[in-house]
């Protein structure tokens, strides 16, 4: 049996290292306070489907705060799962190609702080970090040992400064390398080794790219591969409600292999006899090429007319108690929407600065999308006022509007109450936000990604 789904389950698409839209996204979410920069969810599921990586500035900043708001979360009854997506897996695979020049800077920052808090722990003796992050190892080694991280303080950026901005950016992208290296590097210990690439809560199966018939069918055999070598066996056929757990229990292995098989990888625990070569040594099949699970875009086209429906109702089919496939990947200029008569939701809104810098929209679905209603878009809409203080303020209002391409009768916006669809109640509608808009601007906007590159990889 599936555990119960939460009352209220909100979904953010790719975030590409933009901090101050996450903000607005999860403030449009109403899980995060913006008077606090607290978790204000309660016991609201929050999914972000991945792509937190490239083409923003904020990326680290991005990761910390998720972290830090599932910890709150998790304090009150709440949840946050966070995606891998395609940006992740190149990322840790050694492909930097879409990093910005800033975001490359802040890498290298992050190495010097970490190098420098290494060295005073190590003076004054005290224990060394066990990581800090749920997918941090939870043992280190003692600080008498070789450090897995070369650097041991900040002459090196001294170096990299005097040899000029080529010098730089060398030793920017070596830091980048380091940290996000399968197995030993910080962030993606910390960070992405331990999140999914597929995720069903209730009757939504989320994923950052798409998820075909064919992962299903691989994973399932690898794991009954796995459990045959094991000992164990599959129970066999049978009929009424043993059938039923059965093929349940399949395709949770199912799901559970692709997980499993994709932490392995980023935790540098492939075996010696794995495929590829270099950081993408081990990197399973289903996370590359265009059909990938974080690749695929087979339901997500923007021209509705070409999401394959019936490849999608196949998926879904093999999977117990799944009703409709939410995702990411492929930007919706029209904002969240649906497809395939409401079981493909697409919530990219490319909402970074440094993809599009599109409206702020998220998904919000209410009792599992069981009632008329129940599945719908929050949309972030912003004015500036005349304030007494600082001369200006920021007003953000929510506004709860239908999704496109869901019908009202399968959970579509439509039907619901006026008080439902009035602003977010006053506390978290309203916050000043002078501070954000005045470091917006300024701030340099990291350079828009070449036509071609945007074409391979939203």
């Amino acid at each position: 049996m599936l555990p119960p789904a939460p009352s209220r389950l909100v979904a953010v698409g790719d975030l590409h290292g933009d901090l101050d839209k996450a903000r607005r996204a999860l403030v449009a979410a109403r899980v995060l306070d913006p008077s606090t920069d607290r978790w204000s969810g309660g016991d609201s599921v929050l999914v972000q489907v991945g792509d937190v990586l490239d083409r923003g500035d904020g990326e680290i900043a991005c990761l910390f705060l998720l972290e830090r708001l599932a910890k709150e979360a998790a304090l009150v009854g709440g949840a946050v799962h966070v995606l891998n997506g395609n940006h992740e897996t190149m990322n840790v695979g050694g492909r930097f190609r879409y990093a910005t020049p800033g975001g490359l800077a802040d890498f290298l920052r992050f190495e010097l702080v970490e190098a420098v808090g290494e060295q005073l722990r190590e003076k004054c003796g005290c224990l060394p970090r066990g990581g800090g992050g749920s997918g941090s190892s939870s043992s280190s080694p003692p600080s008498s040992a070789a450090p897995t991280n070369p650097i041991r303080g900040p002459a090196h950026a001294l170096h990299a400064l005097a040899g000029g901005p080529a010098a730089l950016e060398e030793a920017a992208l070596a830091a980048r390398a380091r940290a996000l290296s399968p197995g030993s590097g910080e962030i993606t210990r910390r960070f992405l080794a331990d999140k999914r690439v597929v995720l069903q809560v209730g009757s939504t199966v989320f994923v950052h790219g798409g998820l075909l018939p064919s992962h299903l069918a691989s994973a399932a055999a690898a794991a009954a591969a796995a459990a045959e070598e094991g000992g164990g066996g599959g129970g066999g056929g049978g009929s009424g409600s043993g059938a039923e757990k059965e093929e349940e229990a399949i395709a949770r292995a199912a799901l559970d292999r692709l997980n499993a098989a994709s932490a392995a990888w980023m935790r540098g625990e492939s075996p010696p006899t794995a495929s590829g070569s270099g950081a993408e040594k081990g990197m399973p099949d289903f996370l590359r090429g265009r059909d990938a699970v974080v690749w695929s875009r087979s339901y997500s086209s923007e021209d509705t007319r070409k999401a394959d429906c019936v490849l999608l109702r196949e998926a879904l089919g093999k999977i117990p108690g799944a009703k409709r496939m939410v995702m990411g990947h492929t930007i919706q200029e029209a904002g969240v929407n649906g497809a395939c008569e409401g079981a493909a939701l697409r919530v990219d809104v490319g909402l970074s600065g440094g993809c599009g810098d599109g409206n702020v929209e998220v998904l919000e679905i209410l009792a599992d999308g069981s009632l008329p209603g129940s599945i719908r878009r929050l949309v972030k809409v912003e004015t500036l006022n005349n304030s007494n203080d600082n001369g200006r303020k920021a007003v953000f209002s929510s506004r709860v509007l239908a999704v496109p391409g869901v019908s009202p009768a399968l959970g579509g916006g439509g039907g619901l109450p006026k008080t439902m669809t009035n602003k977010v109640d006053e506390e978290r509608s309203r916050w000043r936000l002078w501070s954000w808009f005045k470091g917006s601007q300024e701030r340099e906007r990291p350079p828009p990604s070449p036509p071609v590159a945007v074409s391979a990889a939203a």
